[in-house]
């Protein structure tokens, strides 16, 4: 699995600066496929599993508050399948942020 992530922070809630507020650009591509599966194959593209997603992130008085949103499978031809999105929200310790 290869995972690729950037969190760019836009501005500090409550003008505090131990309140940072990010916006988090996500992106995975992986397979369960066998090495040998993918080396022979000629469509390639279609083995793996490929997803995106955008959140915001931020500490708050109540502790750190996460909202990510992502989209799974959407490179796969799959016919009369729906876009999988799948949405997640923490409040807590999952990440903490440092000075």
């Amino acid at each position: 699995m290869l995972k690729l992530g950037a969190d760019f922070r836009l501005f500090r809630l409550f003008g505090q600066d131990n309140y940072p507020f990010y916006l988090r650009a996500l992106a995975n591509v992986g397979t369960f496929e066998p090495w040998g599966s993918l080396l022979s194959s000629s469509d390639l593209p279609s083995l793996f599993h490929w997803g995106v997603g955008t959140g915001a992130r931020t500490n708050t008085p109540i502790g750190p508050v996460q909202l990510t949103v992502g989209v799974g499978d959407f490179g796969r031809k799959l016919p009369m399948q729906p876009v999988k999105v799948a949405v997640y929200f923490s409040v807590g310790r999952e990440f903490r942020y440092t000075r």
